[in-house]
């Protein structure tokens, strides 16, 4: 496992299976052999670490402008 890997959270519920998000790792630990603890944070706390080098913008969409975020930050999701 690496620091930022991206890991999908399910959870059963009544024999199904539910999507309940990606998330990508911050740290981990193995307090014991039969047990992992995980700490995750969502796009949005990948993107607090993130120094966006923007620029001056006029009329320019915001769904564009983040779309420019994403690219810079290496993210695909």
């Amino acid at each position: 496992m690496q620091e930022n890997q991206k890991i999908s959270v399910y959870e059963y519920l009544n024999d199904r299976k539910l999507f309940i998000g990606n998330f990508y790792l911050t740290g981990w630990s193995n307090p014991s052999v039969a047990k992992a603890d995980f700490q995750a944070h969502d796009l949005i706390g990948v993107l607090d670490n993130y120094t966006f080098k923007g620029g001056i913008y006029t009329n320019i969409k915001a769904s564009d402008l983040i779309i420019q975020i994403f690219e810079q930050a290496n993210i695909s999701d």
